[in-house]
């Protein structure tokens, strides 16, 4: 396999380096970093799929597996690995990783797919876990307000209306209002997720991932990649958050 020009994933075509103002500019490490345990479950899953289509020999493919596996070992005890990175994105620092450890055979796993595909898919997982965690803490805030009504029940303020002081009303009422309010939130979510667990850029998910993603993520990303049919026949339920 030929050496590249560049270490980046869009570097190959170019001659001379980017400004540098600019190349710091579009850096994203510093906060897609946390990206990095769906972009190994992604990596995992395209690894199989390459074996399916003969552009991965079996020994590749583990190969492949094992290099992410101690990718996501070290960055999860290795901080400061992490920090001194100069990769521009999550998608270069994993592909740098991989080169490290197993030569040119890293960049083989980028065959066939676009960093954009990456991102609308590492997002996506991102966001299954997140919604789980955002459930999680509106039932705990609104909880909140309905603690605070109850003890105050007979509390009267000045209701407003137009930035103007309104009729009289219970400070209960006025707390109420507000976690009637973040209910509604709490019940688009399902909605949301329905659609964001639309995850047909994956062929296959392997058995056995390694990064630390939800047990909600893994059940409806697998159902998801199982199915040829509309995600409405995949559970679109978000189940609760660890406590």
């Amino acid at each position: 396999m030929a050496e590249r020009k560049d270490d980046r994933l869009w570097g190959g075509r170019f001659e001379n380096a980017p400004d540098a103002r600019f190349d710091a500019f579009q850096q994203s490490f510093a906060f897609d970093r946390r990206l990095l345990p769906y972009e190994v479950a992604v990596d995992r899953a395209w690894a199989k799929s390459l074996q399916g289509v003969g552009i991965f020999t079996e020994t590749e493919v583990r190969q492949t597996l094992a290099a992410l596996d101690k990718t996501s070992a070290r960055a999860q005890s290795d901080k400061d690995w992490l920090d001194s990175s100069t990769a521009e994105d999550v998608h270069q620092f994993v592909e740098n990783a991989l080169v490290d450890e197993l030569g040119p055979l890293g960049w083989k796993l980028h065959t066939g797919r676009s960093r954009n595909e990456l991102v609308a898919t590492d997002f996506r997982l991102f966001v299954i876990d997140a919604a789980a965690e955002i459930r999680k803490a509106l039932l705990a805030l609104i909880n909140g307000f309905l603690l605070q009504a109850k003890e105050n029940l007979k509390v009267p303020m000045a209701g407003m209306t137009h930035m103007q002081h309104a009729q009289p009303i219970l400070l209960s009422h006025f707390l109420m209002a507000h976690a009637e309010a973040f209910s509604r939130d709490l019940a688009r979510l399902p909605s949301m997720l329905s659609v964001t667990a639309t995850l047909r850029s994956i062929i296959s998910l392997h058995s056995r991932v390694s990064p630390p993603i939800s047990q909600g993520s893994r059940k409806i990303l697998s159902c998801s990649l199982r199915r040829n049919s509309p995600t409405s026949s995949c559970p679109t339920n978000i189940p609760p958050a660890a406590a």
